[in-house]
């Protein structure tokens, strides 16, 4: 059974008029033994919010969030180590980092 890590947003509809939000949620691995990209999106929500309005977004991660395609193996990986979970409005724009220890395994 995969691993799951839960984490959930509160935003708040703070402007003058209703509008939509997006949340994303990515992966940056701290300390790869191979070259990987600085964070991998790997899930985001879309929602509506009227003014004054607060919505809860929850993301189910698996372990399966971690892992690469390893072209010599033809399998995916996932690397023991640690890995920062960030959240935010875009790449550019992260808003909460939280650390999770991963322990390796192969698909």
């Amino acid at each position: 059974m995969a691993q799951l890590r839960w984490l959930a947003i509160v935003d708040s509809g703070v402007g003058q008029r209703p509008g939509k939000e997006v949340v994303q949620l990515y992966v940056a691995p701290q300390n790869s033994s191979i070259i990987r990209p600085i964070r991998e999106l790997k899930d985001f929500a879309k929602f509506h919010l009227k003014v004054g309005e607060t919505n809860q977004v929850i993301f189910r991660l698996s372990s399966r969030a971690y892992a690469y395609f390893n072209i010599t193996t033809k399998d995916f990986i996932v690397e023991t180590g640690t890995y920062e979970i960030q959240i935010g409005r875009s790449s550019r724009y992260i808003v909460l980092t939280e650390k999770a220890e991963v322990i390796g395994k192969k698909y």
